[in-house]
């Protein structure tokens, strides 16, 4: 896993007013409390000695989720789904500052979303999210708990992902539920295809159950792209912006985690088309190897054996257009007719899914 997203928080760690009694919010953060929301509080003591940014915006991520278990203490509880369940799960999202989603057994409360505020610990910056109680229909209504709280079945949480999620992040969320629950292992192929084709089914099944409702086109074709051997966001990124500009013919042949024995080593490009000795990469971060001896030597092997490179890199994830001309160059180069982005599962990526305060 890219990523080490285990999770760090419980609900009994979170801390309500009650809890600590009549003092200022000056002197809660001289205690070392968090405030997550109005009234709901995480002890400092509990974010990880020396944590990268990331993993602070992610345990941030983990508390809000918790803490509408918090504040909405009446019967039937909140159920997580969308990406907040994904984040309480440990499971790969695209945005590592999630929005909180949940539903209440037979849609009860207000419609509407809550802004959850922004967050500052130290000089890490946590930008506001929204907190939304979705009334759509759930296919199931059976869930299971996670840390002190009710999240939705993951078959469930990918059909809403697919459903109401913009296709990038949905794509990631519904990749990210297909390698945890068919255990994907790169080293066995054979079996790990077919536990994943088993839960697509177990998904589709749940799309039956919504069918006709809103998101199900979008979902039907987000499945067909989402794949168990993406294991980072940024690689969905490039899987889906593939899908999204090869021709039928070329899509078919592309392939997560293809093995190449080159020089008597065993390498997993990210996604390749072995017809045409092409292969594609994300370098992410901790993807190449400390030893730049060892990536040189991989670079050197797969050329020696007859591939073509296709690299992207963090940087270029920020610039959709500048992104999309450049894979066009590139596959044009090697003779695939590529075409721009289309299809139901392409829409234009909003700023909001790429700022740099929501993202890894």
């Amino acid at each position: 896993m890219w990523l080490n997203l285990s999770m760090v928080v419980h609900l009994n760690d979170l801390v309500t007013r009650e809890q600590i009694g009549r003092i200022t919010e000056d002197e809660l953060r001289l205690q070392g409390y968090i405030r997550i929301r109005r009234g709901v509080y995480l002890p400092q003591e509990l974010l990880p000695l020396d944590a990268p940014r990331w993993k602070i915006r992610r345990v941030i991520s983990e508390a809000r989720a918790l803490s509408v278990s918090v504040v909405r203490k009446e019967s039937p509880p909140p159920v997580l789904t969308l990406e907040s369940a994904l984040v309480i799960c440990g499971l790969n999202t695209w945005v590592n500052t999630a929005d909180v989603s949940y539903r209440i057994e037979e849609n009860l409360g207000r419609r509407g979303t809550r802004d959850l505020p922004a967050i500052s610990i130290g000089t890490v910056d946590i930008c506001a999210v929204k907190e939304r109680q979705l009334l759509s229909f759930a296919s199931r209504g059976d869930t299971v708990g996670v840390n002190g709280v009710l999240v939705a079945p993951l078959e469930v949480v990918a059909l809403d992902c697919a459903r109401f999620l913009h296709p990038l992040p949905g794509v990631v969320a519904v990749s990210s539920v297909l390698s945890h629950l068919s255990r994907f292992d790169r080293r066995n192929q054979s079996q790990s295809r077919v536990g994943e084709a088993q839960v697509k089914e177990a998904i589709r099944r749940e799309l039956t159950q919504v069918s006709g409702r809103k998101g199900c086109q979008q979902a039907s074709a987000i499945l067909d792209v989402a794949d168990a051997g993406i294991q980072t966001p940024g690689e969905g990124y490039l899987w889906w912006l593939l899908h999204c500009m090869l021709p039928e013919h070329e899509r078919c042949q592309l392939i997560t985690q293809f093995h190449v024995n080159a020089e008597g080593r065993n390498y997993y490009p990210d996604a390749a088309l072995p017809h045409r000795k092409i292969y594609f990469e994300f370098d992410g971060f901790g993807k190449i190897p400390e030893n730049e001896r060892d990536f040189l030597t991989r670079q050197r092997a797969l050329a020696s054996a007859g591939w073509t490179p296709i690299r992207i890199d963090q940087r270029q994830l920020g610039n959709p257009r500048t992104l999309i001309e450049y894979l066009m160059r590139e596959l044009r180069g090697c003779g695939i007719s590529v075409h721009y982005p289309q299809g139901i599962s392409w829409k234009p990526i909003p700023y909001a899914l790429l700022a740099p305060a929501r993202r890894y």
